[in-house]
């Protein structure tokens, strides 16, 4: 029982150390306020007659600036702390390695993805008020829009834990950030242009907006030829899951290699 009470105390005090550092007064107030803000002033301008694409338009600044908050976190501090030997007196405190790297991932993802999920779901609530929406629209819209977050977060770790330098972890980050995007991009065009339904799936995998968008807006997604992709329920939540599993994959490495073969 000591020893549990001991373990939580050192966790809950790595915890308290990484949310004061990472989250000094008023970022997160001033991150709350810019997510509110910007969709709420930029709504009336949006035509998006579905709760997807109104969430896809109206938060592409807020969503980009999480990517930037996630990309310092991650990317940068974890491999500065790696690189000032901090990191080395942490997991010589009576905290477990597993436990270590999970609050890293919760104060550098979780926190910025959590207040991101509250403003998208505040906001389109207002927008579509008056109108009415479904709740499992709004409830999949998000999730799609935070799951390719959580997919380049968990990339940012993994090179902060490879190359344990700040300045340079976040450099390459960075590069690697916009090859993905651009190479996510580029699939999208061959998927358009191949006219094949299921290159849209596979693609649907890296960029699962596309399968929401596709599901409530009826008819949005055509292909060359006049090829209409419309997904049922069920192909829609398969590869969202299916996007998720290799984010929890994902995930799963960098814990066990933290845990067995990461040095400091």
């Amino acid at each position: 029982m000591g020893r549990r009470y001991s373990r939580l105390r050192a966790d809950l005090n790595i915890l308290e150390i990484c949310l004061s550092s990472s989250y000094r007064f008023p970022l997160l107030e001033g991150l709350a306020f810019l997510y509110l803000f910007f969709p709420i002033v930029f709504a009336p301008l949006i035509r998006a007659p579905y709760v997807c694409q109104f969430v896809s338009y109206a938060f592409g600044l807020p969503v980009f600036l999480t990517q930037i908050l996630i990309l310092v976190n991650l990317a940068y501090s974890v491999a500065s702390e790696i690189e000032s030997g901090l990191t080395q007196t942490y997991i010589t405190y009576p905290v477990k390695r597993a436990d270590f790297i999970l609050i890293k991932i919760l104060v550098g993802l979780g926190v910025p993805i959590t207040l991101l999920a509250l403003a998208e779901a505040i906001v389109t609530y207002m927008a579509f008020s008056v109108v009415g929406f479904s709740l499992d629209e709004l409830f999949f819209s998000i999730l799609a829009s935070l799951g390719q977050l959580v997919m380049f977060a968990l990339v940012f770790l993994t090179i902060s834990l490879l190359i344990k330098k700040g300045g340079l972890a976040l450099g390459i980050s960075i590069a690697l950030w916009f090859i993905l995007s651009i190479a996510i991009s580029i699939f999208s065009l061959f998927v358009y242009f191949s006219g094949i339904k299921e290159f849209f799936y596979l693609s649907a995998l890296l960029n699962p907006t596309n399968i929401v968008n596709a599901y409530y807006a009826k008819g949005s997604s055509v292909l060359p030829g006049g090829i209409v992709v419309e997904p049922t329920f069920t192909e829609m939540v398969l590869v969202l899951l299916g996007h998720y599993a290799i984010n929890i994959v994902l995930l799963a490495i960098i814990i066990a290699y933290f845990m067995r073969r990461f040095e400091p």
